[in-house]
């Protein structure tokens, strides 16, 4: 049975499994289904440590100017061990000049999330959102200053959605009949289409192919492959294997391969299912990869040292940086669209409950730390506008 309900996937329940390389995926797609594995080299695992960091140390380069951030809040303590479930609302922060103003937040309401709430349109002049001011969890669009606000679903439970890179739909997970799947959307609320519904099992995590011709996909439970879904012939097709548990697929910015967590370390795929390289460690979770936009590195969070931090790594598995080096939890990395900066989610309460937790950026070379966005409630994913 598919889930009523989808939850975050909590970083700590995660299996074991074994080590092995770190990709150079660039390489040629190939004319057909390749029969092996492709060589890659395998990456030590010492990492280049930084400087001991505080929360509160001062920034020695100014936040960039003019961007807008969407960030996720909740209210009251949450375990980060255990699924994420407390009331949640949508943040909304405009920096200019250096000084960060919060813009009415579009929802105030307990809130269903699954996956990153929101989404950008590719022109960064609205976005997707999730509430449940209408008595069920549905999309919201907005204009970037959160008004003229619509509702375009109004069915079953939906969230995760994922703007499509030319603007043209939105793709989200729908709860309908306890059996949830992907689905399109135009962004005027016309043209649902149901895209996994004949697809045995739970569909979650959409993510854009960069041409928007196809999205790559995740089962909700259980070990499954993640696979590949062309919007308009339908076709589909896995790209990982089917006995691990896998999930949160994105796509390289040249659309030839797959990063995705798989049991508690990173994969890499191309586009045929081919192993490119993973990024493992035997003294703990590697998580929530995020790729630069340029393709050469990733952001991504591990415990192998004792405590969640943020680490950077380029894509041929060289240079592995650990970035933060605080005694609390980072999570949620997100480039920024010019790649100079990193934002995260950082708790700035140390108890058995992460409490407090606040949106930081910094250099992905671990200068310049900055607290971005400091509330009494916890923040968490944010979202950088596009480029303007």
């Amino acid at each position: 049975m598919k889930p009523k309900q989808i939850l975050f996937t909590s970083i700590l329940m995660i299996g074991i499994l074994s080590s092995c390389g770190f990709p150079t995926p660039y390489q040629g797609l190939p004319s057909v289904e390749p029969t092996s594995t492709v060589e890659v080299p395998i990456p030590t695992d010492t990492v280049t440590p930084l400087s001991s960091q505080t929360a509160t140390i001062p920034p020695t380069l100014p936040p960039p100017v003019g961007p807008l951030f969407l960030f996720s809040m909740a209210e009251g303590v949450l375990p980060v061990a255990n699924s994420f479930t407390v009331p949640r609302g949508v943040g909304l922060i405009h920096v200019d000049d250096n000084v960060i103003a919060t813009i009415n937040p579009p929802s105030g309401e307990k809130n269903y999330f699954e996956g990153t709430p929101f989404s950008w349109s590719p022109d960064g002049g609205r976005f997707v959102f999730v509430s449940t001011r209408g008595g069920s969890a549905d999309l919201y669009v907005t204009d970037a200053d959160s008004t003229n606000t619509a509702r375009i679903t109004f069915a079953g439970a939906n969230g995760s959605p994922a703007w499509s890179p030319d603007g043209e739909w939105i793709a989200f997970v729908s709860t309908q009949n306890e059996e949830s799947n992907i689905s399109l959307i135009k962004p005027d609320g016309t043209n649902l289409t149901c895209l996994t519904c004949d697809i045995p099992g739970s569909e979650i995590s959409p993510g854009w192919s960069p041409d928007s011709g196809s999205l790559a996909f995740a089962a909700a439970s259980g070990p499954a492959p993640i696979s590949i879904i062309n919007i308009t012939t339908g076709e589909t097709r896995p790209v990982s294997s089917p006995e691990l548990k896998s999930s949160m697929p994105s796509f390289s910015p040249d659309g030839q391969w797959i990063i995705f967590e798989c049991e508690q370390n990173i994969c890499m795929n191309n586009i045929y299912g081919a192993t490119l390289g993973m990024l493992s460690s035997d003294r703990g979770i590697n998580a929530q990869p995020r790729i630069s936009p340029d393709g050469t590195q990733v952001a991504f969070i591990s415990n192998r040292d004792g405590n969640f931090e943020l680490y950077v790594v380029n894509v041929d598995g060289t240079d592995l940086t650990r970035l933060t080096t605080t005694p609390y939890a980072e999570m949620h990395p997100a480039w920024s669209p010019d790649g100079q900066w990193i934002a995260f989610a950082s708790a700035t309460v140390f108890q058995e409950t992460y409490t407090n937790f606040d949106i930081f950026i910094l250099r992905p070379d671990g200068e310049n730390l900055t607290l971005l966005i400091n509330s009494p409630v916890n923040d968490f994913y944010p979202l950088w506008s596009p480029n303007q």
